[in-house]
């Protein structure tokens, strides 16, 4: 209300569950999907109509290295992750010409409290040489930064210690 104006969107909620198929329930499904897919889904509707007005707007959709190489006990995580990066295709597609660019944010593990969720120690995270917070947000500064005539679509992302 202040500023009048949205210039930026990152959907950046998530969460995940080390479970196979078959110990995934419905109830974790629905949660994770609502939490990692349709609350990106709801913020961009409600953001477009605004960045539309202005004919200028940067959406971010954090996605994952899992959504473009699916892992084992990580089904419905992987499954949220590929959904993202589809989602951020189509809005591409639709909204360059309104003036809006999309890009499609696939980081490889970061060095937080999200990957000890994900069996690992604490301590195992803090000497893994996993992404820092600092080294996501340069790479995302640099999505944002771009001159109007050029984008990133997608942005892979990961440490020097990690082979895709």
């Amino acid at each position: 209300e202040k500023f009048h104006k949205i210039d930026i969107l990152i959907n950046n909620a998530g969460i995940g569950k080390l479970l196979s198929i078959e110990d995934t329930s419905v109830e974790d499904f629905n949660l994770i999907m609502d939490t990692n897919v349709k609350s990106a889904f709801c913020f961009t509707k409600y953001a477009v109509p605004e960045m539309k007005k202005q004919h200028d707007g940067q959406i971010i959709l954090t996605s994952s290295v899992t959504g473009i190489k699916g892992h084992a006990d990580e089904t419905a995580y992987t499954c949220s992750k590929f959904a993202l990066r589809g989602f951020g295709q189509a809005l591409d597609h639709e909204l360059l010409d309104d003036g809006i660019r999309t890009c499609v944010f696939c980081p490889h593990a970061g060095a937080t409290n999200f990957e000890v969720g994900f069996g690992r120690t604490k301590q195992g995270v803090q000497e893994s040489g996993f992404l820092t917070p600092e080294d996501v947000a340069n790479a995302l500064l640099s999505v944002c930064t771009q001159p109007k005539h050029s984008r990133i679509v997608e942005l892979r992302l990961a440490s020097n210690n990690v082979k895709y």
